[in-house]
């Protein structure tokens, strides 16, 4: 059926010949937004990347902090979340830690704290490396500009080092 804009005419597509086609926008449809108001945040933490190994952490609940044991690392992880309604950790959900964002504008913080222990070795700064790492690739999912940000943060702090589209971890 045919349809004027502009003064131009133009033929759409019946629908189904325009589902089967992907998206390549990076705006999620209206379906998406809909699963997505199902999906709650889930934070996790463990010595080692065995999920078996892993714990929900008491997210906004910094006088229970998540402990983390293994034969390299003793200490705690406190997981700050600002209108957490995740998944609740073992003391259930802790809405807002009040006292720590009343005074940040800050969406989340981690803080851990420990000790590093290795048979026979003395351990410098220089010998541990923190980061992240993702179960899946997300060189698809980043927003445009992110590069420049990134490298804008390097300006400011050298030592920062990433390969975004790394399909390995390290």
């Amino acid at each position: 059926m045919p349809r004027s804009f502009l003064g131009m005419t133009t033929l759409t597509p019946p629908r189904s010949s325009r589902v089967s086609t992907p998206s390549r926008s990076r705006t999620p449809s209206p379906n998406t937004l809909l699963s997505l108001k199902n999906l709650r945040l889930r934070v996790r933490c463990g010595p080692s990347y065995d999920r078996a190994s892993h714990v929900n952490v008491n997210v906004n609940d910094p006088n229970e902090p998540t402990l983390i044991d293994s034969e390299h690392f003793t200490g705690h992880v406190v997981v700050r979340v600002r209108d957490y309604a995740g998944v609740p950790g073992t003391n259930g959900v802790v809405p807002e830690d009040e006292e720590y964002f009343s005074e940040t504008r800050d969406t989340c913080s981690i803080m851990f704290g420990g000790w590093f222990h290795v048979e026979g070795k003395n351990l410098s700064v220089d010998d541990v490396v923190f980061g992240n790492d993702f179960d899946d690739s997300i060189a698809d999912k980043l927003p445009t500009g992110t590069s420049l940000g990134l490298k804008a943060l390097r300006m400011i702090d050298p030592s920062l080092d990433q390969d975004l589209y790394s399909q390995q971890p390290y």
